[in-house]
């Protein structure tokens, strides 16, 4: 068993970052997002080198001023609140001036944990009833809808 485990880990160490693809338009609203002035953040329940190498290969690495990953927070996983906590420590934000943007229950059961608002997209593998029943800020069909979302808040 511990072969094959390290065999495991080997290839997923070479591929996984490689395999990693944003969706259509993230990288425009990450950029534009950044130039109007929003704090951006990521907090990822993989361990930081996997994290890192990923947003490195997807080239929004320098866009985000805080990455938290699991194994900055003892290891403790979304749905707990610590990632989200310890990013709006290090951004020096309160809940009420931030939002989190997921794609599954767990993410809105860690905002929710975190008194954070939490806007889901559709582009996971959730499915829109289970989304709809964890009672998320708002559910939009991509995340290129955001800024539309963040206008009407003003």
């Amino acid at each position: 068993m511990e072969k094959a485990e390290a065999w495991y880990r080997e290839r997923y160490d070479q591929l996984f970052p490689s395999h990693a693809r944003l969706f259509p338009g993230v990288k425009s609203l990450l950029t534009s997002l950044r130039r109007a002035g929003y704090l951006l953040a990521a907090a990822s329940n993989k361990l930081r080198p996997y994290s890192q190498a990923i947003l490195a290969h997807l080239g929004i690495d320098t866009l985000l001023q805080v990455v938290v990953c699991q194994d900055d927070v003892g290891g403790r996983l979304k749905p707990d609140p610590a990632m989200l906590l310890a990013i709006m420590e290090r951004l020096e934000q309160s809940p009420p001036a931030t939002l989190y943007v997921g794609d599954t229950v767990i993410d809105i059961e860690a905002g929710r944990r975190a008194q954070i608002d939490t806007v889901v997209v559709l582009t996971g593998s959730e499915h829109k009833e289970a989304l709809q029943a964890a009672s998320p800020a708002a559910i939009l069909p991509s995340v290129v809808e955001l800024p539309r979302y963040l206008h009407s808040l003003s």
